[in-house]
């Protein structure tokens, strides 16, 4: 049981830290994960030349979005539909002291469509 508690709170203290630099940085440590996780779907997709006929991806930065889209057009997917969030307030209350928190919107939202011939 100990083992599991120090587990836990190792876990908390990671992720608080991953949040912590992401914020204070900049820079964006789940797009890292995003994208290794796209590119092995395309892989997957590509050598077992299959897919979802009809993907929806969501996308945080427009690079991400470019490297994405070349990847999906190697295999035959071509955009049906592309939208953006309503860029309303972005700020948030939390808590008793009413302390700010801005939440992070993604770029746009993107749906592809596989060709017939890939």
């Amino acid at each position: 049981m100990p083992d599991l508690v120090l587990l836990a709170i190792v876990l908390l203290v990671f992720f608080g830290l991953w949040q912590f630099i992401g914020r204070a940085t900049g820079i964006d440590l789940n797009g890292l994960l995003r994208e290794r996780w796209f590119a092995f779907q395309v892989r997957r997709w590509e050598k077992q030349s299959n897919g979802p006929p009809v993907l929806k991806r969501t996308y945080w930065t427009a690079a991400e979005f470019k490297r994405d889209h070349v990847r999906l057009g190697r295999i035959g997917y071509k955009i049906t539909d592309q939208s953006s969030p309503e860029r309303g307030s972005q700020e948030f209350l939390l808590g008793p002291r009413s302390s700010r928190y801005r939440r992070r919107l993604p770029a746009f939202y993107v749906t592809y469509q596989r060709s017939v011939g890939a």
